[in-house]
């Protein structure tokens, strides 16, 4: 996916999951399939944790972006909560290693 291919609201989201981790959003290189973007770069559980509570927000805010990913012909939370868990599974960063 190229961010020319990307409509605003997934810009807007991958841009906030870019600044959750201090990386710069136009040097990520999303078309490459042999090299994935989301190998480059690592996040803790934490901020993890933080960009699912922000993505729940956006979407409830922005219906318009939510029924972009979900049919969302019944609006609930529930679902809005599940999406952005799943978002991170397929598109968000690497999570860091655990030091023991």
């Amino acid at each position: 996916m190229s961010k020319g291919e990307l409509n605003e609201g997934i810009k807007d989201i991958m841009r906030k999951m870019c600044e959750a981790i201090s990386v710069d959003f136009d040097s990520i290189n999303f078309t490459n399939d042999n090299d994935p973007y989301y190998l480059k770069h690592a996040w803790t559980k934490e901020q993890e944790g933080i960009f699912i509570g922000w993505l729940e927000w956006y979407l409830i805010k922005h219906p318009e972006s939510a029924n972009r990913f979900i049919d969302i012909g019944w609006f609930s939370e529930d679902k809005i909560r599940n999406f952005s868990k799943s978002f991170v599974n397929w598109y968000g960063w690497k999570l860091k290693e655990r030091k023991e």
